[in-house]
C-alpha cells in the first residue's frame, strides 16, 4: 500500500508513544493492586475501557515497511503491516470481556473487588509483558 510520507521524526514520536503508553499501562497495573482508594478513583470497568482506547490508537500508528526515491526525486512509501495492530485489537478484545465481568461482580454488589481485581491486574501486566517494544 503507498501512502504518503511520515515525518523524519516519526520513529521519535512512535517511541514516545509506546514509553507513554508503557507507562500508562504500568499505571493502571499498580491501581489495579492497590489495596486502598486513590484520589482520581474511577470504576474499574471505565479504567478498562480507556486502557482499550489508548491501546487500540497505539495500534494505528503502524510503521514504514519500504522507502524508495523514483525517478524526478520522488519518494516511495510502502507502510508495512504491522504485527502490534492485530495484537492491539486482540488486547482489546479481552479488556472487553474483562470489563463485562468486572461490571457483573459490581452489579452483583459482592463488596472489594479481591480476587478479581487481582485477575484483572495479572491480565494487564501479562498484556505489559507481550508487547513487542
Amino acid at each position: 500500500m503507498t501512502s504518503r510520507i511520515r515525518p523524519p521524526t516519526f520513529p521519535d514520536l512512535y517511541t514516545q508513544a509506546c514509553t507513554a503508553f508503557t507507562h500508562k499501562l504500568q499505571c493502571q497495573v499498580f491501581a489495579l493492586l492497590s489495596p486502598g482508594p486513590s484520589p482520581d478513583r474511577q470504576g474499574i470497568a471505565t479504567r478498562l475501557d480507556e486502557l482499550a482506547e489508548r491501546i487500540v490508537q497505539l495500534g494505528f500508528l503502524g510503521e514504514v515497511g519500504e522507502v524508495a526515491v523514483r525517478k524526478g526525486n520522488r519518494v516511495w512509501a510502502k507502510w508495512g503491516a504491522m504485527p502490534i495492530k492485530e495484537i492491539c485489537f486482540l488486547v482489546k478484545k479481552e479488556l472487553m470481556l474483562l470489563r463485562t465481568a468486572v461490571e457483573i461482580v459490581e452489579i452483583g454488589e459482592l463488596g472489594e473487588l479481591g480476587p478479581e481485581r487481582v485477575g484483572v491486574a495479572e491480565v494487564l501486566v501479562g498484556v505489559l509483558e507481550g508487547l513487542p517494544f
